[in-house]
């Protein structure tokens, strides 16, 4: 080729560009009138994987999935003594490729169904240059057209979630009659197994579950939209005061929950029945006065002072139950550790302290002098 080149009138360096060779290989062949020698591809030397390659092909053929790992080991025992990395290179090669995956477009009849998500955006506003905010963009899609109703909102709360619905609806002129979430923790609660094998249930959000009666209702003309907002607002408002409970509940340490209207007064006639509801006003709370129940053991005592924390808890007042014991056990281990003011300020804290089992204590007073009782506005009972 090189000679041939040189004939046409190619220059050295054209031939050399062309070829891909060195000017002064191109001169050298050039001057002694000889083409260079062509080398064909070598030979491929044998390999210790090279015997087992019959058997690597058909695992692999048969179980794509096994990994380099496990298929060595497996060679390994029946004989090879090569390396891992010359069986993985092998099997690199041979090894089929993932059939390409498919789609399948989901569509539902027209007016059957939409889908709602909520998806995350961080972005800065002309007027804050700087500063950084999330924003979150509510979309509801229909099933069968693919037509999005959109909205860019601050929050993804129910409050958001149900405006954002009804605005859609509006939009579109109506409502689908079925709505397909991917699990929102606006909508979605919690899931719930069941009892033996098979799958449990979703629970959703309770305020969320009264807008398909509510839509009813409004198609109907039963209700006007202002009393349809007001009925899933109070419905929101509900849900919220349950966990605001349960979550104090579980901060106050009320293992059991006991309440007024389930105290057997008749099982005790000596007790003053509208005194002891006149406490559920919490008056004794707000002028920071301590109550004591004195009793025997198991005439109810602990029954009302946790009762009267719950009836706190529902009124919004934070409370702390916990036995005689375990408090002066806590300020020990605080003092030893350098954290007994602290402790106090914590117990101090609690707008109502339930102090259970004194007489129970090892430091306790004498029979007949409380056992329990609730401090910081507090109460007691003692056998």
């Amino acid at each position: 080729m090189i000679l041939d080149l040189h004939r046409q009138g190619l220059s050295v360096s054209a031939i050399a560009q062309r070829t891909g060779l060195d000017r002064k290989t191109v001169r050298k062949y050039v001057a002694t009138g000889l083409e260079p020698p062509a080398y064909g591809p070598r030979q491929p030397r044998p390999t210790k994987v090279a015997p087992f390659q019959t058997y690597l092909r058909e695992r692999v053929a048969a179980y794509p999935e096994l990994t380099s790992t496990r298929l060595h080991r497996e060679i390994r025992d029946i004989g090879y003594g090569g390396g891992y990395t010359a069986v993985k290179e092998f099997l690199r090669e041979v090894r089929p490729s993932p059939s390409p995956g498919f789609e399948v477009r989901f569509e539902t009849s027209p007016g059957r169904q939409a889908q709602v998500d909520f998806a995350h955006f961080r972005t800065e506003f002309a007027d804050e240059p700087g500063v950084e905010r999330v924003v979150w963009l509510f979309s509801l899609v229909l099933g069968h057209s693919r037509m999005l109703w959109g909205r860019f909102v601050p929050h993804q709360d129910m409050q958001t979630l149900l405006r954002c619905h009804a605005a859609a609806f509006d939009a579109l002129g109506g409502a689908p009659a079925e709505i397909l979430y991917d699990r929102m923790r606006t909508v979605f609660s919690r899931e719930e197994l069941q009892d033996g094998p098979g799958p449990g249930h979703i629970v959703y959000n309770r305020a969320l579950e009264a807008l398909e009666g509510v839509i009813q209702q409004l198609e109907r003309g039963q209700v006007g939209a202002i009393e349809a907002i007001d009925t899933l607002l109070a419905e929101e408002i509900t849900v919220r005061e349950g966990r605001r409970i349960k979550a104090a509940l579980q901060m106050a340490r009320l293992a059991t929950i006991k309440t007024l209207t389930g105290f057997d007064f008749s099982f005790q006639p000596s007790l003053d029945r509208n005194r002891i509801m006149a406490l559920a006003s919490l008056d004794f709370v707000n002028k920071h006065e301590v109550v004591h129940f004195i009793g025997q053991s198991g005439t109810g005592k602990s029954h009302l002072a946790v009762a009267l924390g719950v009836e706190a808890i529902r009124a919004g007042r934070s409370v702390y139950f916990c036995p005689l014991a375990d408090i002066i056990d806590s300020l020990a281990k605080a003092d030893r550790e350098g954290r007994l003011r602290e402790r106090i300020r914590f117990l101090c804290r609690t707008q109502l302290l339930i102090i259970d089992e004194i007489a129970t204590s090892p430091s306790a007073p004498p029979p007949g002098t409380c056992s329990s009782s609730w401090s910081t506005p507090a109460t007691s009972a003692a056998p």
